[in-house]
């Protein structure tokens, strides 16, 4: 108050039309200093619906793995080998996987207690060896698409015979010549794309948006402002907190802490309003 008192003597003291015109000057520096310190509501409403616009509301925070079981066949290295259509290996599908190798090999721990669990789905697949011989592979999924989880695209090298996870594209290879060489086999295989499970995840909701501060122009001449956007977890799974989990994959420790994840944003304020141009979470 004493700024204020201060600055209502000093106005007292200017002719009156000086006083109108310094009072505007005043409160339109008090009310700039208040906006600043306090974000403004206007452009908090702004920048949730600019997160709503972009479904930046809810988000995830992601466990990248420190171990990926993956696909893993090397007992069968050497051995040329071929996948039957299934539902999971047919052409026309898109797996998402946690886990394949042969049937008869022992699964990772994570594997099999997950699938205990319920959170992972196991099927077996009929294989044939080139050379003679079947026997079984097993592949471990997640739902498509389950938000528990990230995944990255993952291209088998379908020229390539033996190929993890291929299914003849027809029952037998194609003769082509090399040049004036002798003929060699060609061997179509699917699928040609999976998804490959990378990381587990937990669901995080928009609480608040705080820290707005506008900034001078950037370097192509746009007026750019910031914010913290602080999210909370709506939970972790039992499975996430046992203690086969912790020990293959790791923990969760901040939000198990209940700490709040924020995301620093960044804006472009332009003539049809902001547009958001940075979303990183703060480390």
């Amino acid at each position: 108050m004493s700024m204020l008192r201060s600055l209502a003597v000093t106005l007292s003291r200017l002719p009156r039309v000086a006083q109108i015109g310094g009072g505007v000057a005043v409160l339109a520096v008090v009310g700039a200093g208040i906006s600043s310190f306090s974000g403004g509501s206007g452009d908090r409403a702004a920048i949730r619906a600019v997160l709503v616009a972009h479904q930046a509301t809810d988000t995830r925070s992601c466990l990248t793995f420190r171990f990926a079981p993956g696909l893993n066949f090397e007992s069968w290295a050497g051995r040329q080998f071929w996948m039957a259509s299934t539902p999971w290996t047919a052409p026309d599908r898109h797996p998402f996987i946690f886990y394949a190798g042969p049937a008869d090999d022992t699964a990772p721990e994570i594997v099999t207690d997950l699938t205990h669990r319920g959170v992972l789905e196991r099927h077996l697949v009929p294989v044939s060896f080139l050379s003679g011989g079947v026997a079984s592979a097993a592949i471990y999924t997640t739902p498509r698409n389950d938000p528990d989880f990230s995944y990255e695209l993952v291209q088998p090298n379908f020229m390539a015979r033996g190929s993890p996870l291929g299914t003849l594209a027809w029952p037998n290879s194609v003769s082509v010549a090399r040049g004036n060489g002798p003929q060699q086999s060609l061997y179509l295989l699917h699928p040609y794309l999976i998804s490959q499970v990378s990381g587990v995840c937990v669901g995080l909701h928009l609480t608040t948006i705080t820290d707005i501060k506008p900034h001078d122009r950037d370097w192509a001449g746009r007026d750019v402002m910031t914010a913290t956007a602080v999210y909370r977890s709506d939970g972790l799974k039992d499975w996430m907190q046992s203690p086969v989990f912790r020990r293959t994959i790791g923990s969760f420790q901040d939000l198990e802490n209940g700490k709040d994840i924020r995301h620093r944003l960044v804006f472009h304020r332009g003539p049809k309003g902001l547009e958001l141009v940075g979303n990183q979470e703060e480390q």
